[in-house]
């Protein structure tokens, strides 16, 4: 759930005190979103990797539809699942 070795797990910032984790791959996109460290943060999206963080960091994230935000660049996982999402505040800051 978020686990990056080279670098440790980032904290979930609505609890740093038990270093709570902050959700899937995408974790620390959102954590510096919802810690203020950026207004907005692309995450990549199959099973749910933008839309946890998201949720557990108290943020907005969207899966979009397949093939709307070109993904070259993107380590697939899947080609008919993988997409890039908007991360933000709120659904106006992702517009």
């Amino acid at each position: 759930m978020g686990y990056q070795s080279a670098h440790g797990t980032p904290w979930n910032p609505w609890d740093l005190q038990n270093h709570r984790t902050p959700g899937g791959s995408s974790s620390g996109s959102a954590v510096a979103v919802a810690s203020g460290m950026v207004s907005c943060a692309v995450g990549t999206d199959t099973g749910g990797s933008v839309r946890g963080p998201a949720a557990w960091c108290g943020i907005t994230g969207l899966k979009t539809t397949e093939g709307q935000i070109p993904t070259d660049g993107i380590m697939p996982l899947s080609h008919t699942l993988d997409t890039a999402g908007p991360m933000a505040r709120s659904v106006a800051d992702t517009l």
